[in-house]
């Protein structure tokens, strides 16, 4: 399973980069920590609870790192669509739920999904539904047992966020 594929958007990747950067960054910081401490107060876990937790620490950034690698090196880039006809990844979809409430969404790739940010993975029910819709089509999904309907009301194009320069 770890030969497969995760594909992400260009975004989605330098997320990933960036939290991987974060974490290396976080890693080596806690390893000058743990060497002063060893230095200060002895370097047996028994004698230096503080050692002992930092140790407990370094373990789980390394697996975060590990996994974080992992999933960079089986990242498979997706570009979104040409074509803003049917929901494709990295598309913008504006959808109607039964309750009548209106919601603006970007598809994104296996991780990427984050509702609150406005953006669905593809592989979460409500992803796997709209993906290759076209306005005006109704699509079933499921929460838990209940089936849901949502209808596709309009598909675009995201617009490029502008990166903040260091020239401002």
């Amino acid at each position: 399973m770890h030969n497969n594929h995760i594909l992400m958007t260009q975004k989605g990747y330098e997320d990933l980069s960036r939290k991987l950067a974060q974490l290396e960054k976080e890693l080596e910081q806690l390893r000058l920590y743990k060497g002063k401490e060893a230095i200060e107060a002895g370097d047996h876990w028994h004698d230096n609870p503080t050692l002992y937790l930092a140790e407990m620490q370094e373990r789980i950034l390394l697996r975060q790192i590990a996994d974080l690698r992992d999933r960079l090196s089986r990242a498979k880039i997706v570009k979104p669509a040409e074509d803003n006809n049917v929901v494709d990844i990295g598309l913008s979809v504006v959808l109607q739920f039964e309750d009548g409430s209106i919601e603006c969404f970007e598809l994104l790739g296996h991780e990427d999904g984050n509702p609150s940010k406005g953006t669905v993975s593809l592989l979460s029910p409500l992803g796997k539904a709209i993906l290759g819709a076209r306005v005006g089509e109704v699509r079933e999904y499921q929460v838990g047992s209940d089936s849901r309907k949502v209808v596709v009301l309009k598909i675009s194009v995201p617009p490029r966020k502008k990166l903040a320069s260091s020239d401002e």
